[in-house]
């Protein structure tokens, strides 16, 4: 069953570790308004899109798609936050050498 726009974005917001004040701060939407999309179950009108776009990182085609985690060829997508995109981007960046360094660290660290 496809997802309603207002649940993909709760579901984005979780995601990236954002609440709905900060969501509220960035995109200039009242709270009000971003809590009646929760609880009265309505999707944002499409003058919000954009914004709602921008500052959750993702194209309007990837809030309209059906699911949030979907498989598409053989891979899970899931949304990233900033920080988490970030670390993705060093490594991906990194040689073979600092990569098993990057992945000893974060092994590490999660000790």
């Amino acid at each position: 069953m496809q997802k309603q726009v207002y649940e993909k974005i709760f579901e984005l917001l979780q995601a990236k570790g954002m609440s709905q004040k900060e969501f509220s701060k960035l995109t200039g939407i009242s709270e009000s308004t971003i809590s009646d999309w929760k609880h009265k179950r309505f999707n944002p009108g499409a003058d919000k899109i954009p914004v709602i776009c921008r500052v959750l990182n993702i194209s309007a085609e990837e809030l309209f798609e059906l699911d949030s985690l979907e498989k598409e060829e053989g891979k899970y997508r899931y949304y990233l936050s900033s920080d988490e995109a970030e670390v993705i981007d060093i490594f991906r960046a990194a040689d073979k050498e600092s990569k098993k360094h990057l992945l000893s660290y974060a092994k590490f660290l999660l000790k």
